[in-house]
C-alpha cells in the first residue's frame, strides 16, 4: 500500500473506533426501552458509594487533585 492509502486507513480507524461503540450502546439502550431485551441491572452486592481509585474519593486522590489545582493556578498566574 502506498502512503496515502495508509493515511486513509488510519483516519478511518481513528474516526470509527470511538463512534461505533457509542452507536451500539444507543441501539442497545433503545432495545431495552422497547422491551426487546431484558433490562440490565447491577448485582445485589454492588455499592455505588464505595470509593474507587482515581475518583478523588480517597485521601491520595484528594491530595493529587489539590496538587493539580495548585499547579494549574500557578500556570494561569504565570508563576513557575
Amino acid at each position: 500500500m502506498q502512503a496515502w492509502q495508509w493515511l486513509i486507513v488510519v483516519l478511518v480507524v481513528v474516526i470509527l473506533v470511538p463512534v461505533v461503540p457509542r452507536v451500539l450502546a444507543k441501539i442497545d439502550a433503545k432495545r431495552q426501552l422497547r422491551g426487546d431485551i431484558p433490562e440490565r441491572k447491577a448485582s445485589e452486592n454492588f455499592n455505588p458509594d464505595t470509593p474507587r481509585p482515581g475518583d478523588g474519593g480517597s485521601t491520595d486522590g484528594e491530595i493529587l487533585a489539590g496538587q493539580a489545582r495548585m499547579k494549574s493556578g500557578q500556570n494561569v498566574m504565570g508563576m513557575k
